[in-house]
């Protein structure tokens, strides 16, 4: 295994917010009432103990400073105060930092937040930092211009030294970092950039730099290697000579991009694409060959990416190679119920073209094949035979929202491209489902996350992949246990009585950079007894009480014997999503509980439905199909009372496509409206304005049994095209009547 110099101390410093033992403060300012006015005068302090911080306000420090205390101690800007990164750059030291322990090199002296910037009037060393007999860890530092005319000038000297430089930039140098000593003296290097350097990276005999996820570039030398080398996930490239090897040294490089190629596992000789490397500006480009393929193992357990955390980058997709990680989404598609699902989701990241959007298969292309089908409202696309098949769908958008059918789970895909902005607004329309992504990167109670929700807002319901809220005459209803929380890159299916435009609330402190939060909502756990199979769609029942239910464990529903949901009992009301499909609309509705004491299924054919107009409760005869959301009683009622059950049910369907365009001489559009009777009845199915004025009957008459479609074009009893708008279809028989929405656009 491959041993890594990494301290635990190392790794407490990349913390914002991390100080440890007494606190000396040191500013040039005296209006922040400090303990010193100079560095040098901290050191020398007498009451300095080893784990003291010295915390060092902004600005330019022109002292040339010796620490030889013996013992640990931590310098530091403001940064580790409140992660700012302006810190770095406005608390700077122009003068030489000579360290020297006397060989103490189990005590670091830890630097965090500065830049050392070379000034000749100043600094007579030509030296940056110099540490000898000693051990030295510096994150997140800059060490500049230490390049006296051009032939002399180390940035960071390490003689008989121990160090770890960890997301630093080295840079402008005669030499960025030498090391020197008599034995294996190790140095490590994570996430640091190199460069503009006359020698990079200058390894003597016999000392080990262990160099990980650097990017080495535009240097003469990018690294003069006369002792033993280990370059993992770096890149090595437009520099004069990429290595010089001097002598024998023990060199080995993996998952490394290196200008004229080198043996070794992972190794690759592609242009990085640098993101503007005329400019030192060695982001990398999106489609670059080093993102997602550094080294899967990265700490030699045997375990890889994505099982292995240590080998992912902040975003949690596998390591790239080079300083600078990108920044992508990782969708993770993973459930105990089955090995495939139906997952709803966004796309707030996306390589977007002028329109604002990317083409599908693109974004999927890293599991190909595992992804089956996409919908989003009433366009789809699906993977057959091999290949992509669209049925009016093709590219993603980041507002709007997709459900993913994926087998072979688990599976793991990273997405590139730059995110939406935080304020895009979501548009809602009235008369259809709309399918919204969340973008934000932070995850929120849905009440908090829209903006002025809490007012007289037209939205009546909201679908989330595993919860829904209803808004009925009798108020919300939603699952009582479950937190119907939004989370970023997951998508919400809206309804609204009237057009509505809204913003999501972004957080206080939460930005376009922000790579998100770690806050996980209370879920219910699956259900344990009930097998069913998560479809694209379901409808929701909400079950307020049942009877006799101290040792309940579980609810399940069935559509005559085939479970289509269930739910753990765990608070009321219970939320059981039913993944309905056409062939279940015949069907009649049951339940089923699971007891503690005996845990055999106990059916519930029954159930009391609650009128939503009068807030009242009666058995009733449920099939699926009928409504949204459904909230019953489960109190063992034995019968139904006399003709409900024989009484013909009904389901209207909703339009397709809507909205929709009206037909018209010079092209083919209109809708189409389909409706389920379960046995022969008389019904009437007749359009109508928003004023509930009477714009065409589609038909009126005896309907068989079954389902049925009838087309509409927009026109009037006169034959007239009617105008844009929200119109309303209403099926009626001599029981029952059911009205759903439709947009025409013009």
């Amino acid at each position: 295994m491959r041993a890594i110099i990494y301290t635990m101390s190392a790794i407490l410093l990349m913390l914002p917010g991390y100080i440890f033992g007494v606190t000396w403060t040191v500013s040039l300012d005296p209006a922040h009432n400090p303990d010193f006015g100079a560095i040098q005068d901290a050191f020398d302090h007498q009451g300095l103990a080893a784990g003291d911080t010295i915390l060092v306000y902004d600005g330019i420090y022109a002292e040339n400073l010796t620490y030889n205390r013996g013992f640990s101690v931590f310098l530091s800007s403001n940064y580790t105060i409140t992660g700012e990164e302006s810190h770095i750059f406005d608390t700077a030291i122009t003068g030489l930092l000579h360290i020297y322990q006397s060989g103490n090199t189990e005590y670091p002296v830890e630097i965090a937040g500065i830049s050392f910037i070379f000034d000749e009037q100043v600094n007579i060393f030509n030296d940056g930092i110099w540490a000898n007999d000693s051990y030295i860890s510096l994150h997140k530092c800059r060490i500049i211009g230490f390049n006296y005319q051009g032939s002399s000038g180390t940035g960071i000297s390490m003689d008989e030294s121990i160090g770890t430089i960890t997301e630093s930039l080295i840079k402008g140098n005669y030499q960025g970092i030498r090391t020197s000593a008599s034995w294996r003296f190790p140095v490590y290097l994570f996430r640091t950039e190199i460069s503009d350097n006359e020698i990079g990276v200058f390894i003597d005999s016999p000392t080990l730099v262990q160099i990980d996820n650097a990017t080495i570039a535009q240097n003469n030398i990018g690294i003069y290697a006369m002792g033993e080398l280990e370059l993992r996930n770096s890149i090595v490239r437009l520099n004069n000579i990429e290595i010089n090897e001097v002598g024998t040294p023990d060199i080995t490089v993996t998952y490394s991009n290196i200008e004229g190629g080198w043996l070794g596992t992972g190794n690759i000789d592609e242009d990085p694409l640098f993101y503007d490397p005329a400019r030192m500006d060695f982001r990398l480009e999106w489609t670059s060959p080093c993102i997602d393929a550094g080294d899967p193992d990265f700490n030699g357990d045997g375990i890889i990416w994505p099982e292995c955390p240590y080998s992912s980058d902040p975003d949690g997709t596998r390591m790239d190679m080079g300083a600078y990680p990108s920044t992508q989404d990782l969708k993770v598609f993973i459930t105990d119920l089955t090995p495939t699902a139906y997952f709803w989701e966004s796309f707030p990241r996306l390589l977007r073209d002028e329109q604002g959007y990317q083409f599908a298969p693109d974004v999927l292309a890293s599991i190909e094949g595992n992804v089956v089908r996409v919908i989003h409202e009433e366009t789809s696309m699906e993977w057959i035979n091999g290949q992509w098949w669209f049925y009016n769908l093709e590219s993603f958008r980041s507002d709007l929202g997709y459900k993913l059918r994926v087998e072979n789970l688990p599976q793991y895909l990273p997405i590139q491209g730059d995110r939406i902005e935080l304020d895009y607004p979501v548009q809602i329309f009235a008369g259809r489902e709309n399918w919204r992504g969340y973008f934000i990167p932070a995850t929120q109670w849905i009440f908090e996350s829209i903006i002025d929700f809490q007012g007289d807002s037209p939205i009546s319901s909201i679908q989330a992949e595993r919860w829904s809220m209803h808004r009925s005459e009798q108020g919300w209803i939603k699952d009582g246990y479950e937190e119907c929380m939004v989370e970023y890159g997951k998508m919400y299916i809206f309804e609204t009585d009237e057009d509505l435009t809204f913003n999501w609330n972004i957080p206080e402190g939460v930005d376009i950079d922000t790579i998100g939060d770690d806050i996980e909502p209370r879920r219910k756990p699956d259900p344990e007894f009930f097998v069913f199979e998560r479809g694209p769609d379901y409808e929701s029942y909400f079950i307020m009480s049942i009877e006799n239910d101290d040792d309940v464990l579980e609810v399940g529903i069935y559509a005559d014997d085939e479970c289509i949901g269930a739910s753990k009992v765990l608070a009321y009301p219970v939320e059981i999503q039913a993944y309905v499909t056409p062939e279940h609309l015949e069907s009649e509705i049951s339940f089923a509980v699971v007891r503690e004491g005996n845990r055999s299924l106990e059916m519930i054919p029954v159930a009391s439905v609650r009128n939503e107009a009068t807030g009242e409760y009666s058995p009733r005869l449920l099939r699926p199909g009928r409504q949204k959301f459904t909230v019953v009683r489960l109190d063992n009622a034995d019968e139904l009372p006399e003709g409900i059950a024989t009484r013909p049910e009904i389901v209207l369907s909703q339009n397709h496509p809507n909205p929709f365009l009206p037909a018209s001489s010079s092209r083919s559009a209109g809708t189409s409206i389909s409706y389920h009777v379960s046995q022969n009845a008389a019904v009437n199915l007749t359009v109508y304005n928003i004023r509930g004025q009477r714009v065409k009957r589609l038909f009126e008459g005896e309907a068989t049994a079954g389902r049925h479609t009838v087309y509409w074009d927009g026109r009037d009893e006169q034959g007239k095209l009617v105008g844009s708008g929200i119109y309303f279809y209403k099926l009626s028989s001599e029981h029952e009547t059911q009205t759903k929405k439709m947009l025409l656009v013009r």
